[in-house]
């Protein structure tokens, strides 16, 4: 949405993203699924994932909507693991400057 990737630009494959960002394999799949659900990426069997077209650009309420579930995961994880509330922001404000500079 960003305009970072262009267009049929192909994704890492799972493995790839999974050991760059040092998460769960099963993470960056279900990622994967869910963009694609949204029409964000194309997966073509056997080539690999890449940027779709873009249909049209989404409002505030509407990105917040999509994002929801996977900040309602992170919190239920960091409450389960007694993470503070600063020490999640501190890693939040970690993984945006890291995923900035890839």
């Amino acid at each position: 949405m960003s305009g970072r990737l262009a267009v049929d630009e192909q994704l890492p494959s799972v493995r790839e993203l999974s050991a760059q960002l040092k998460i769960n394999p099963l993470t960056v799949a279900k990622v994967y699924q869910l963009l694609q659900q949204e029409g964000l990426v194309e997966l073509q069997r056997g080539r690999g994932t890449y940027v779709a077209q873009p249909a049209r650009p989404r409002s505030l309420a509407e990105r917040r909507r999509l994002i929801a579930p996977a900040v309602r995961q992170l919190v239920a994880e960091a409450q389960h693991l007694q993470v503070t509330r600063e020490e999640l922001h501190q890693l939040i404000e970690d993984q945006i400057r890291e995923v900035a500079r890839i």
